[in-house]
């Protein structure tokens, strides 16, 4: 089971997706609460399903630069911090919100 950022498709499937683990999710939200990231506090809750629209992605791509700066060592959140900065950057260019969906 997963939470999984998605830009959906015109045909309701994910064309692009980052995927968060249990124990990824905790240490995201750690850092989350450590910087107040209001945008990623949406992802509070790993079995709720969230929405970030395409007004909000500019400002969830700088959240996600500052909480990657505090990630320090932890390769498995820093990795999950660039795909969701992939991930931003390819709704933009589509125009399309990202969904969190809990799976």
């Amino acid at each position: 089971m997963s939470l999984d950022l998605v830009v959906l498709g015109n045909d309701g499937r994910p064309e692009r997706d980052v995927q968060i683990g249990v124990h990824q999710h905790a240490r995201l939200m750690e850092l989350v609460n450590a910087r107040g990231a209001s945008l990623f506090q949406r992802l509070h809750d790993y079995y709720e399903d969230a929405l970030f629209e395409v007004s909000d992605l500019e400002a969830l791509a700088e959240e996600g630069r500052s909480l990657a700066g505090l990630a320090g060592d932890d390769t498995e959140l820093m990795q999950i911090l660039e795909g969701v900065l992939t991930l931003v950057a390819f709704a933009k260019e589509k125009g399309k919100p990202i969904e969190a969906l809990a799976d």
